[in-house]
């Protein structure tokens, strides 16, 4: 089954949240993928699936380190480098955003596990959206096992969302597979 769900104003929680019911008896894997994201792969999708399963984990994120991390939202890791949530740019302290591991917004959970949480989700205090980056640190929070899978290719974490991204992004393709198009 595949389903695809626009964020909206209210954000990607609240969508996911809403669709739920399509899915809340399904048990599996249920992948979470953003729409701006053009150099995530068919290959990228089976490894994080595989790595979720390997890990034995209720929900696993793709990352990648970014020299520059601008305004994506950063990886928190407690003192033993587990996951402990994800914090957007502008909720981050300065610390956190000295952080270069950064999330992609591609995720696999568990299909019951995160049926369980959504409901849990509230509305961020500073832009009203409903993140589903919260459920990462209500898993943490109950103890649950929460994985990073990080890829070597930073381009997996580039979204596209201005005219300037996606103009590097075309380049970047076109230099990328460049074999492909002659």
């Amino acid at each position: 089954m595949s389903l695809c769900l626009s964020g909206g104003k209210a954000g990607t929680g609240d969508a996911l949240r809403k669709a739920s019911f399509l899915f809340s008896s399904f048990n599996g894997e249920v992948l979470v993928l953003p729409g701006d994201a053009p150099f995530v792969t068919y290959s990228i999708l089976k490894d994080i699936v595989r790595y979720h399963r390997e890990k034995n984990s209720v929900a696993t994120i793709l990352t990648a380190f970014l020299s520059d991390p601008a305004s994506y939202g950063r990886v928190v890791r407690d003192s033993n480098n587990t996951v402990k949530k994800i914090v957007e740019k502008k909720n981050a302290t300065p610390e956190e955003l000295r952080i270069k591991e950064v999330n992609s917004g591609v995720y696999c959970f568990d299909a019951q596990k995160i049926v369980e949480v959504l409901p849990l989700l509230r509305p961020d205090k500073v832009s009203g959206e409903v993140y589903l980056t919260d459920v990462f640190e209500i898993f943490y929070s109950k103890g649950q096992r929460v994985e990073a899978l990080c890829v070597q290719d930073p381009l997996v974490a580039m979204g596209v969302n201005t005219p300037c991204d996606l103009e590097r992004a075309r380049k970047i393709f076109a230099q990328k597979y460049k074999n492909l198009i002659n």
